[in-house]
């Protein structure tokens, strides 16, 4: 179990070692750095946060869809982490500001995809996507 926490803590600051951050200075008060917004406008957006539309995020959720209903929780929330930042990554969305603002990744699912959605929490015994993602409170 200690491994488990071990290697879902380290998928976030991974990913973002990856290059998939991206920070806007605020030029008013040069000691002031402020997270840029993601792009686009489709639903998934939550206190100003907007995400680009979830369908490819949804086709990889179905696909892995198995492999989450077969293994442990554990390992399908580490599957489910890896792939929200993959398509987040993908699309140029601030990690950062994303793990702040995990509950636009239920909005834009809900949009999207709602029975993918569904599935997932089921299969994964959450309440929601956002649960299960790594980030910041909200």
């Amino acid at each position: 179990m200690r491994h488990h926490r071990m290697l879902a803590a380290a998928i976030l600051p991974m990913a973002l070692a990856a290059g998939g951050c991206s920070v806007e200075v605020n030029t008013n008060d040069p000691a002031t750095t402020t997270p840029s917004p993601a792009t686009g406008t489709a639903p998934g957006t939550t206190n100003g946060f907007a995400l680009p539309d979830a369908s490819e995020l949804c086709t990889d959720l179905d696909e892995r869809g198995q492999e989450m209903r077969t293994y442990t929780r554990t390992i399908g929330r580490i599957t489910l982490n890896g792939l929200v930042i993959d398509w987040a990554s993908r699309n140029q969305v601030d990690l950062v500001a994303l793990a702040s603002n995990r509950g636009a990744v239920d909005e834009a699912l809900e949009s999207a995809c709602p029975g993918v959605r569904s599935n997932v929490m089921d299969y994964l015994e959450i309440e929601s996507i956002a649960s299960a993602l790594v980030g910041l409170p909200e």
